[in-house]
């Protein structure tokens, strides 16, 4: 009698792929396998296929170019904690210019957060967000347009 194996396949959910192709763009892709690991764990191959299918989001030349910037938080799991992941996005050039991923949404880090967008793409852009008061709040704190 011989035994029959099933795999199940897991799914990644599409936030972290988005996520750990943005890790690979900044960071070198094995170190992207290993702080994508205390989310969930990936091998550095299929984080490298990641990249290659939205390599497309990901682009070095678009700092000047930055006009307006769309910026969101979404609640993600990893483990058994809750994280917050700002998401930044030009429209325009349909790129994500930046991620990053705290413990709470409040006014203190959408300011870090887009302080670190200003840091890298100066102040000339507009911000457009979904309505949150902290963003508003973040964007009159730093003298950024907000629309």
């Amino acid at each position: 009698m011989t035994k029959i194996i099933r795999f199940i396949r897991e799914r990644t959910p599409f936030n972290l792929v988005v996520y750990g192709s943005y890790i690979y763009f900044v960071l070198v892709f094995r170190m992207a396998s290993d702080i994508l690991s205390l989310i969930i764990d990936r091998s550095y191959a299929s984080i490298l296929s990641w990249f290659r299918s939205l390599s497309f989001l990901f682009d070095n030349d678009c700092k000047k170019n930055v006009r307006v910037v769309m910026v969101d938080d979404t609640f993600i799991d990893v483990g058994s904690r809750s994280r917050v992941m700002y998401v930044a996005f030009e429209p325009l050039l349909r790129r994500i210019i930046y991620i990053w991923v705290c413990d709470v949404a409040n006014i203190f880090t959408s300011l870090t957060f887009l302080k670190r967008i200003r840091a890298i793409y100066g102040s000339k852009f507009i911000v457009l967000s979904d309505g949150a008061k902290y963003y508003k709040a973040s964007c009159k704190i730093l003298n950024l347009k907000h629309g």
